[in-house]
């Protein structure tokens, strides 16, 4: 296995970390609109533990495109992703090449 898939397939773990958290806030926070809540940051690092702070609104925006995921700023891998977007709380990276193929086949929402 190429070591971007694995790169790729590392950061789909914890996007779908990320997916249970947005449903359970969903259906517990009352629907967490506007309140920023704490997700995973979705980098290839088997070993992060770090939180992001994105509101459902913003992880939505995220996840509309497949290709796409919030980290902390710093951890994206110019190997495999470029930063799209940066706020003051994180960054969106989006992958490209054969990261970006096996990311977007392992999309939970695909």
């Amino acid at each position: 296995m190429g070591s971007k898939q694995r790169q790729a397939e590392n950061e789909a773990i914890f996007r779908g970390a990320n997916e249970r958290l947005e449903r359970y806030a969903a259906a517990n926070v009352n629907n967490g609109r506007g309140r920023v809540l704490p997700f995973l940051c979705e980098c290839d690092r088997t070993d992060c533990t770090k939180v992001v702070l994105v509101t459902r609104p913003e992880y939505e925006r995220v996840r509309a495109d497949s290709r796409r995921s919030v980290m902390v700023r710093g951890h994206e891998n110019p190997e495999i992703e470029r930063v799209v977007e940066e706020t003051d709380r994180y960054v969106v990276a989006e992958k490209f090449g054969v990261a970006a193929e096996v990311y977007g086949e392992l999309d939970p929402r695909s």
